[in-house]
């Protein structure tokens, strides 16, 4: 089921974008995403539009919009990943937007792989100022 987070699930939310951001991203060191937890949980959700997916009451999924037809980003459970929860949280975005955009790392080779696999286009490229690592911006035009 795909749902509108409450605003008593910020914590839950971190944790999920934590663990996902590490296991993800080996080529950005722990401490990156660590020390930007707080921030994630009392500024970025607080200020997006987040919807989850639930299964049997849990949290397994979920993607945030920073500004209209923006995605901050989806993130799914380690253990959930591969059973279709990231296609379900974007096309819920596509429902609600005629384009999207989103930023992935180049080096995130199976996030790369997912977003082309759903239509979207790398439209630039650009040098991470915080991580130096280069991402590419990313857009699904309907």
């Amino acid at each position: 089921m795909i749902r509108l987070a409450r605003g008593t699930e910020d914590k839950e939310l971190t944790y999920l974008w934590l663990n996902v951001s590490i296991f993800s991203h080996p080529f950005i060191r722990a401490g990156f995403w660590q020390q930007r937890a707080n921030a994630v949980e009392h500024n970025y959700l607080r200020t997006s539009v987040t919807y989850v997916a639930e299964e049997d009451g849990e949290i397994v999924g979920f993607i945030s919009f920073v500004r209209k037809g923006f995605i901050g980003g989806i993130f799914v459970a380690q253990k959930q990943q591969g059973k279709g929860i990231g296609t379900l949280l974007l096309a819920q975005a596509k429902k609600m937007f005629t384009t999207l955009e989103l930023d992935v790392y180049v080096k995130n080779k199976t996030a790369l792989a997912f977003y082309k696999q759903q239509d979207f286009i790398p439209v630039m490229v650009y040098a991470g100022s915080e991580t130096g690592e280069d991402s590419f911006r990313m857009r699904w035009d309907q």
